[in-house]
């Protein structure tokens, strides 16, 4: 609370250094087309705050993610990439429930997992229409998978399936813009009083702008 704030200290404090590489390649098939590839590795902390049912300290994550795939680009049509992916989070911070405690606050409780992703990403933009208009479109279908008691298993909290389209527009002092977003079904426990996961839905968004 705000009237309490002047009998705690303030002081600087730095997490422990951390590592981050990344590497990235491609090579040039022909005028239009280039294969691409890409490997990060790196440690990530854990959210502040995170807590454990047994309060006990979150290990720093390590994770690791590569790409590969192909791009086609050709002056006055447009730009399309595909390709697919690989994540691996070692030690990963999983959000498993938000409890109340005795002074009514919401603690997420956290535990220690192993965590996968593959799947494949799409992306499209075409060249400037008539010196106006252009279009661009994005998809990433992928498999979330985790491991916390010695099995692997759906991590149903993630999608599995993102796309984006929009259009980007230029009308004289006008620029008008749509953007529009579908995710689709996932679940969560988070929230629920009885402890099960639920179906929250997938769900579009659609945001104009001029």
């Amino acid at each position: 609370a705000g009237q309490n704030l002047k009998s705690y200290a303030v002081e600087n404090e730095w997490a422990d250094p951390t590592m981050t590489a990344t590497l990235g390649a491609k090579y040039t098939l022909n005028e239009t087309a280039e294969l691409y590839a890409h490997l990060a590795f790196g440690t990530v902390d854990a959210p502040p705050g995170a807590a454990t049912e047994n309060n006990e300290a979150l290990e720093r994550e390590t994770r690791l993610m590569t790409d590969l795939g192909v791009k086609f680009e050709r002056p006055g049509i447009g730009m399309l990439k595909v390709g697919g992916f690989w994540t691996i989070r070692d030690n990963a911070s999983i959000l498993i429930k938000d409890v109340l405690n005795a002074d009514k606050d919401n603690i997420d409780i956290y535990t220690v997992g192993d965590v996968g992703q593959y799947g494949l990403e799409i992306e499209a933009r075409s060249a400037k229409l008539w010196d106006k208009v252009e279009f661009f479109a994005a998809a990433t279908f992928m498999n979330s998978i985790r491991n916390m008691d010695g099995d692997w298993a759906n991590y149903m909290e993630i999608p599995d399936q993102i796309v984006t389209a929009g259009i980007y527009g230029e009308f004289g002092p006008l620029d008008v813009n749509l953007f529009g977003k579908y995710v689709s079904r996932f679940e969560n426990l988070r929230f629920a009083q009885d402890k099960q996961y639920h179906d929250l839905g997938d769900f579009t968004d659609l945001n104009l702008t001029v």
